[in-house]
């Protein structure tokens, strides 16, 4: 079988259904070695983000206190804020492993198809090092989302009521602002440019696309947010039975100690975060590829690139014809 070896150009002017024939071709063509990143990063995850959920969990083992009225509190609220803000830092070391290879298979001139591991890795300092700069904008927002929730909590409103206005606010602002977020992410990691440009070309980008770009991260968003979340099913049908069942998980006696619960559970979460994971892996390619096509349609980049390739294949040329005149310079001296 011959593999596909012709190279996915990034600024290329696509249509929404090329985006997301591009997204997937990309990965057929690729899947070797996105396997192998999958592989790490499900390694990680198994042993460091996983503990995470079970405090969670733990936390929503109330037992026979428990109340959906008490779910939505400033105690939780400040937990979900903790628990977001470890997630965004998760999310650093993932992206900075799928851009390492963004910017290896981009770069490349031949056979772009045959990328080891060991190609990425030097590459993945410098990109979690902006990004982590990076990270302070969802940071940021997430922390300025949290305040409007802490309002909500504090308020007389019922369960569904809160739950409803905090959603609403938090859906339609992300709507808003997600094709400045989308483009800002590889903007800033993949051209050498400070975090302000990269902010303003963002916004600049976003404005003029919107609607493109909501349609097509909204298609591949919804996707892979269903295979997450089918994924995540069996994880949250044994939450919700401790939940409701009136669990205590502290007490001795209850079946969450016996050993094929507990096995039971670490498999699910390890489901569960593989459907994530796949999640984040795709949603980044995609939005590199959005952001490719979007400059490529407002600043046509594919030009300012193959002049800059002339430029450098010109002055290498130059410098050649200068080291054989220096040789035969040395010659005739002797």
């Amino acid at each position: 079988m011959i593999r596909d070896r012709k190279k996915i150009e990034l600024y290329e002017e696509r249509s929404f259904n090329e985006n997301i024939n591009t997204l997937f071709s990309f990965a057929k063509q690729n899947k070797r070695v996105l396997f192998k990143l999958f592989a790490i990063i499900a390694l990680i995850t198994a042993f460091i983000n996983i503990p995470i959920d079970f405090a969670i969990q733990n936390y929503f083992s109330l037992g026979s206190k428990f109340d959906t009225n008490d779910i939505i509190s400033t105690t939780m609220m400040l937990r979900f804020l903790c628990v977001s803000i470890v997630d965004v830092l998760f999310a650093i070391l993932f992206m900075s492993i799928v851009f390492a290879f963004e910017e290896v298979y981009f770069d490349r001139t031949t056979d772009p198809t045959n990328i080891k591991v060991k190609d990425i890795i030097g590459h993945i300092p410098s990109i979690a090092k902006r990004l982590v700069v990076f990270s302070f904008i969802p940071i940021t927002l997430i922390c300025a989302l949290y305040l409007p929730g802490i309002v909500v909590t504090n308020t007389s409103f019922d369960f569904f009521a809160k739950a409803l206005l905090i959603g609403g606010f938090v859906f339609f602002t992300f709507l808003i602002l997600s094709p400045t977020l989308v483009l800002l992410t590889p903007c800033y990691v993949l051209e050498d440019i400070s975090l302000s440009r990269a902010i303003s070309k963002s916004i600049k980008l976003g404005f003029y696309n919107w609607l493109s770009i909501i349609g097509f991260v909204f298609t591949i968003g919804l996707i892979f947010f269903l295979i997450s979340l089918l994924s995540s099913i069996p994880f949250y049908i044994i939450m919700s039975m401790q939940v409701f069942t009136g669990v205590d998980a502290s007490s001795l006696y209850s079946y969450t100690h016996s050993s094929s619960y507990n096995a039971l559970n670490i498999i699910t979460q390890i489901v569960s975060h593989l459907g994530y994971i796949l999640w984040v892996i795709f949603f980044t390619i995609g939005t590199t590829l959005v952001y490719g096509a979007t400059m490529e349609k407002t600043e046509y980049k594919s030009i300012d690139n193959s002049i800059d390739i002339f430029e450098q294949l010109n002055n290498d040329i130059i410098d050649q014809k200068l080291d054989e005149i220096n040789d035969i310079d040395i010659s005739s001296e002797d």
